[in-house]
Parts: structure tokens; C-alpha cells; sequence
């Protein structure tokens, strides 16, 4: 199993960072009230299928007050 760093940034909010699997991240995401952020597996699995280097970026395509963007990193030697 893989352990990710993560960050989601959105406007009017603090950043929240967090670590655990991606699966944790999902749950955040759905738990999160971020616009678009529910259903959050097809916003993993496009992160997964676009990653470089065990990186990944999303940015919610809403308007400039609802934006909101994730980045996580695969944590190396947790697996």
C-alpha cells in the first residue's frame, strides 16, 4: 500500500494538508464540501492516470471563487 503527502488549497479556506493512502484523500475530498470535490474517485484516478514522477495536480474548473486545487506527492520507503 502507498502513503501520499497531500495539499488542497481553495479560496476563503486554510490549506489542509494531509497524509495517509489515497483512499484517505477520497474520503477527505467527499467529506469536504469542496464544489465538484463529490464524487472524488474520478478526480483520483485522473490525478493517477496524469502523475509524473509520483506527483499529481488537480485544479477544480469553477469559478474564480470556487476554485480549489490538490496536490499530493507518493511518500518513498512507505509502502
Amino acid at each position: 500500500m502507498s502513503y501520499y503527502a497531500w495539499k488542497v488549497s481553495a479560496s476563503g479556506r486554510p490549506d489542509f494538508e494531509g497524509i495517509g493512502t489515497l483512499s484517505d484523500l477520497e474520503a477527505y475530498l467527499d467529506a469536504s464540501g469542496l464544489p465538484g470535490a463529490s464524487p472524488s474517485r474520478p478526480i483520483i484516478e485522473w490525478t493517477l492516470r496524469m502523475q509524473h514522477k509520483g506527483q499529481g495536480y488537480y485544479k477544480e474548473p469553477t469559478n474564480s471563487e470556487d476554485r480549489w486545487s490538490l496536490l499530493w506527492i507518493e511518500l518513498a520507503g512507505r509502502n
